[in-house]
């Protein structure tokens, strides 16, 4: 059973685990048939009132432009799962947001540096996917030129040196 570990007096189909609780239904990858998880239905049912009939609504036209996504809870919210996630719904006192999670690539510019320099490479690649689009979007967000180049030889000594993005704070 999903809610066995919470010690909530409600009928499960009123409650939510705990955050940390919450798992992946499968593991297997995207499916041909939309996967439901209960844990979303619970989601939903607890939400507000006004919210319920737009999160279904949302739930239904994700699974019908992506048939062959899968629901997981990711960060207490539900999300939508194709090759990783990519979108996340979620609603709140007084209204609901849809969250897509843009796909971002490794400028061509900057995967030359970190190529050249093996130090820098073992670095980068040491890095959680989340950690290496956290560097990808700093530099990729400067509007100038010159402004990409200098974050970017910064940082690919930073790199070099075995140093996060934040090192400074950690």
């Amino acid at each position: 059973m999903l809610w066995a570990d919470t010690k909530d007096a409600r009928p499960p189909d009123c409650r939510l685990p705990r955050r940390g609780t919450l798992r992946r239904m499968s593991d297997a990858g995207p499916t041909k048939s939309p996967t439901k998880n209960p844990v979303v239905d619970a989601f939903i049912k607890q939400a507000a009132p006004f919210a319920k009939p737009i999160l279904t609504k949302l739930r239904r036209l994700i699974h019908k432009a992506a048939p062959g996504c899968r629901e997981v809870i990711e960060w207490g919210m539900p999300a939508f799962d194709y090759h990783g996630p990519f979108v996340s719904i979620s609603a709140f006192k007084a209204h609901c947001v849809v969250k897509k999670k843009p796909a971002r690539a490794v400028p061509p510019t900057m995967l030359a540096a970190i190529r050249n320099n093996p130090a820098a490479k073992a670095t980068w690649e040491g890095f959680s996917p989340s950690h290496q689009r956290e560097y990808i979007e700093w530099i990729t967000e400067a509007k100038k030129d010159a402004t990409r180049e200098r974050r970017m030889s910064q940082k690919i000594e930073q790199l070099a040196d075995g140093k996060s993005r934040h090192w400074r704070y950690q």
